[in-house]
């Protein structure tokens, strides 16, 4: 299964706002996409079918506004327990932080890259 979504904005409708993130879906076997028939609305090459980005949406406003009551965790840390020692950190209590001096620079020649697919 294969799904797009998103939340639109202002006066947009649905179609508008997820076809203005400019993602494509080709060459996937799913047995379902949310929207109907996402990847003939949204192909990688060539245009799409014209259909109903909201046919079949996903309500993802639902993550945003229902979402569940909290667990209570005013005691959690009381009783998780304290780990034992940790091999790859012997001293861990007592060794100072490390001080960073910024990000190294990756070695650019290293880094390989597959060969691009035919076709």
């Amino acid at each position: 299964d294969i799904a797009e979504g998103t939340i639109a904005e202002g006066d947009q409708t649905l179609g508008e706002a997820i076809e203005a993130l400019d993602n494509c879906f080709s060459g996937n076997t799913v047995s379902s996409t949310s929207p109907k028939g996402l990847q003939e609305l949204a192909p990688c090459e060539g245009d799409g079918s014209g259909g109903d980005f909201a046919d079949g949406a996903l309500d993802i406003t639902v993550l945003v506004t229902k979402q569940p009551e909290a667990p209570d965790n005013t005691k959690v840390y009381k009783t998780t327990p304290v780990p034992g020692p940790q091999e790859s950190m012997p001293d861990a209590a007592t060794a100072p932080a490390p001080i960073f001096k910024g990000p190294e620079k990756p070695d650019v020649d290293a880094i390989t890259v597959p060969e691009k697919p035919a076709g």
